[in-house]
């Protein structure tokens, strides 16, 4: 099986423990997929000319995830400044994805996409723009919560696994919106909500799982940096 994430990579920058991780949606997908065998994995993104773009470019082939269509711009890489609170992450600030703002340009890789078995959108990697050229995979989109509606309404129709985050959403309010989104999606759309303490939630056709959460007192970092043992270096 072939997988392709599209869209943005970023340096977390823990100001505390002075360390920092790649990350963001797109690369945290390819390089967990790396994971699960006899799939090969892919990442298409904008890479920085910056230290931060090279840290990220030889963490990726160290996963042995393919980065060969990436463009190479002249930029910052993105970045966020984080800090643990209490085992919660914080974001005190961030460059809002560097050189990804400048659109991600894949009109050359059309037959390179459409070759994969599936392909990972987010919110936060210019999905809507990209998706249009999506004609033969199988499309993951992570939505990041319920903020988005215009994005939401543009593209889920087109989606075969829409995610959410919501761990501030009611059950009752999370069933609700699933029932909305389901009549969007024309039922194909399988519909998986993750909730905090609450647990999760999947959406299929007319059934609904659920999974209650294990609770525990020693969170570290509820964003789970390094949970995949990337390379962490001390930053400046």
């Amino acid at each position: 099986m072939r997988v392709l994430a599209i869209g943005d990579n970023v340096m977390d920058i823990y100001l505390d423990s002075k360390r920092m991780f790649p990350g963001g949606n797109a690369v945290n997908f390819s390089v967990m997929a790396t994971r699960i065998p006899e799939v090969t994995s892919g990442y298409l993104g904008n890479f920085g000319n910056d230290n931060l773009a090279e840290l990220m470019k030889s963490t990726l082939k160290t996963f042995n995830v393919n980065i060969d269509h990436c463009k190479n711009l002249k930029g910052e890489s993105g970045y966020s400044l984080v800090k643990v609170v209490n085992g919660d992450r914080k974001f005190l600030a961030s460059n809002r994805g560097g050189v990804l703002n400048q659109g991600i340009k894949i009109s050359d890789d059309k037959d390179y996409i459409n070759a994969m078995d599936l392909i990972h959108l987010s919110v936060n990697g210019n999905g809507k723009e990209i998706i249009n050229y999506i004609s033969k995979p199988k499309i993951v989109y992570d939505y990041s919560d319920f903020s988005n509606e215009n994005e939401i309404t543009l593209t889920i129709d087109n989606v075969d696994l829409a995610c959410f985050s919501v761990g501030n959403v009611s059950k009752d309010r999370v069933v609700e919106r699933a029932r909305q989104l389901q009549r969007m999606g024309n039922y194909h759309t399988i519909l998986l909500f993750t909730m905090g303490k609450q647990g999760a939630m999947v959406f299929t056709g007319n059934r609904c799982y659920y999974q209650s959460a294990q609770l525990t007192n020693h969170i570290k970092d509820t964003m789970g940096a390094g949970y995949v043992r990337i390379i962490g270096v001390n930053s400046k």
